[in-house]
């Protein structure tokens, strides 16, 4: 859920971590699961979170980082989905069948020129 619309809208108008389970649309078995998983803003705020007396089982940053007391996980934030990289894919041929189409263009204006 980490990197969703939803959770970053919710921190991002939060002064400090919102309940995963308070974003989450799921089951209520999904629900119990993410009962001790919270969403803040940064690193720093994660692990000053997760040594605290009260801390959650896991922290997630806006950035997609996972912190919890025995772990920490590097965010995933600059990966592209298979999704992304197809139609980054997609608009690069179609910019470059533009390209050629005037490149052809103006060597057929520069023949007549």
């Amino acid at each position: 859920v980490a990197g969703s619309a939803d959770a970053q809208a919710a921190v991002a108008s939060s002064a400090g971590p919102v309940a995963a389970a308070s974003v989450v649309d799921a089951p209520d078995g999904v629900r119990r699961i993410l009962a001790g998983v919270v969403f803040v803003d940064d690193l720093a705020q994660a692990v000053a979170l997760v040594d605290g007396p009260d801390a959650p089982a896991t922290a997630i940053t806006s950035a997609g980082e996972v912190v919890s007391p025995h772990m920490l996980r590097g965010g995933s934030g600059a990966t592209r989905s298979k999704l992304e990289l197809v139609a980054a894919r997609e608009a690069a041929a179609t910019t470059l069948t533009g390209v050629r189409a005037r490149i052809d263009d103006l060597q057929v204006d520069l023949a007549a020129g």
